[in-house]
C-alpha cells in the first residue's frame, strides 16, 4: 500500500445538497404545523433559503486537491490546493482535528504558507474515490 495519500476533490456533492434541502423542509414542516401567520411562513422560509444559499456558497471554498505526503504521520505535511484568481495557490498545512461522520468527514488544518490561518475541510463521501474514503475514515479513528 502506498504511504502517500493525494486525491482530487470534486466540486459537487450530492450528499451536502441532500442535507440541505431535508433541513429546509423540516424547517418548513415545523412551521406549518405551527398555528402562524403566513407573513412568519413565508419571512421565515426566504430566511431558510438564503442560509441554504449561504452555506453552499462557504462550501464552494474547498481545496481542489489534497496530498499527504506520509500516512503513517497524519500530524504530518499536508498540502492542499485551492483555487485562486488567475492559478491555483498550495497551503502548506498541519492536520489539527479530524472528525468523521457518516457521510463526511471533517479535517481541521493550521496553514503555515502562504499565511498563518486555521482552515476546515468537509469532505463529503461522494467528493473523492472509495480507496480515499476508506484512508479518510482510517485516519479519524
Amino acid at each position: 500500500m502506498s504511504r502517500k495519500l493525494a486525491t482530487d476533490i470534486k466540486r459537487f456533492s450530492i450528499f451536502q445538497h441532500i442535507y440541505g434541502m431535508m433541513l429546509l423542509l423540516l424547517s418548513l414542516g415545523v412551521l406549518f404545523t405551527l398555528d402562524v401567520s403566513w407573513i412568519w411562513m413565508v419571512s421565515v422560509s426566504l430566511i431558510s433559503v438564503m442560509l441554504y444559499i449561504l452555506v453552499v456558497m462557504r462550501m464552494r471554498n474547498q481545496p481542489l486537491h489534497m496530498t499527504l505526503v506520509d500516512v503513517n504521520a497524519s500530524r504530518g505535511e499536508w498540502q492542499l490546493l485551492y483555487p485562486g484568481y488567475d492559478k491555483p495557490i498550495l497551503w502548506q498545512a498541519q492536520m489539527l482535528a479530524i472528525q468523521s461522520m457518516r457521510y463526511c468527514v471533517l479535517l481541521t488544518f493550521q496553514t503555515q504558507y502562504p499565511s498563518a490561518r486555521k482552515k476546515m475541510v468537509v469532505i463529503w463521501q461522494d467528493q473523492v474515490s472509495a480507496d480515499v474514503w476508506r484512508c479518510l475514515k482510517v485516519l479519524s479513528r
